[in-house]
């Protein structure tokens, strides 16, 4: 299970797989920092780019991108879920509180 959080509108997608938080969140926002990742236990993700995402204003084009999510160090889950406005995804979680129960303890 993956976590992918909008950080612009604070909705929280539960994901089954990284290759479905990769495929809902374009490389280019995940660039511009508008994506944060979580692992299954709470624990940070950070978006590897093999190749970068860009933006060519000349050319009035831009490029998403190639990445994938490694282990990263940053904020857990746990300490973010107080902003989540609205849950998507997995349908047995309809609420940060769900998501919290899954999740262990912050320590």
């Amino acid at each position: 299970m993956i976590f992918a959080m909008d950080t612009v509108y604070f909705g929280l997608y539960v994901l089954d797989s990284e290759a479905a938080a990769i495929a809902l969140c374009p490389g280019l926002e995940v660039a511009e920092g508008d994506w944060q990742f979580f692992a299954s236990d709470g624990s940070a993700l950070e978006p590897d780019f093999s190749v970068p995402a860009y933006v060519d204003t000349k050319r009035l084009k831009y490029g998403n991108g190639i990445y994938s999510l490694r282990a990263g160090a940053g904020t857990m889950l746990q300490e973010m879920l107080h902003k989540v406005a609205v849950v998507h995804g997995l349908t047995e979680f309809q609420t940060a509180e769900d998501v919290k129960v899954l999740l262990p303890p912050n320590n």
